[in-house]
């Protein structure tokens, strides 16, 4: 599987391998994404729905941070290793994605996941 970020454009080109796309953070994003699954996802412990990579040009750790917005609110970020090499590709707007958050359920030990699918 490989990611396109400008599918059947002349530009195409791979830029990461869906195994390759790792997220960072979930777990200070744990109320939000919470809050997402018991208002938006039904209630279900593993939602699938789109995010929106953006970019976060005010992050003071990391100068290509690229953060996953669902319903307009953070769930993590795209890890740093990554960042660079889509920066350009999502542009000053962004893309919307496919992905997936899981939650155990616990409130107190919760395990938090969120996994993108790009399209082919």
């Amino acid at each position: 599987m490989q990611l396109w970020w400008k599918k059947n454009s002349p530009n195409s080109r791979v830029i990461l391998s869906p195994d390759e796309i790792s997220v960072s953070g979930e777990r200070y994003h744990k109320h939000t994404i919470e809050k997402l699954i018991l208002d938006y996802g039904g209630g279900r412990l593993n939602w699938r729905t789109t995010a929106r990579l953006s970019r976060d040009v005010n992050n003071p750790k990391d100068e290509f941070a690229i953060e996953i917005l669902v319903q307009g609110e953070r769930i993590g970020y795209i890890h740093r290793d990554h960042c660079e090499k889509i920066w350009k590709q999502i542009g000053p707007h962004g893309v919307a994605i496919e992905c997936s958050i899981r939650w155990n359920g616990e409130p107190t030990n919760g395990v938090y996941d969120v996994k993108l699918f790009p399209p082919l």
